[in-house]
Formats: structure tokens, sequence, C-alpha cells
């Protein structure tokens, strides 16, 4: 499984029209603990 190469991490690329939009979809990612940052 991909998992297996990746640490048990999943990565998509989000993209968004302007800034506010990203910052939201960041928000609500970060609030069902979806984001990873490094």
């Amino acid at each position: 499984p991909l998992k297996n190469i990746t640490s048990n991490y999943h990565y998509h690329t989000i993209e968004a029209e302007n800034e506010e939009t990203l910052d939201s979809i960041e928000a609500m990612l970060r609030a069902k603990n979806y984001l990873v940052e490094t």
C-alpha cells in the first residue's frame, strides 16, 4: 500500500481561488486533525 512508503501519511495538494478560501479549508482540516504541518 502507498501508506507504507509515506510513513502512514496520505497527501493531497489543495488549491483555492483565493487566500480566504484556502484559510477556511486549512482551519477545517486542522479541526478534524487531518492537517499535518511539517
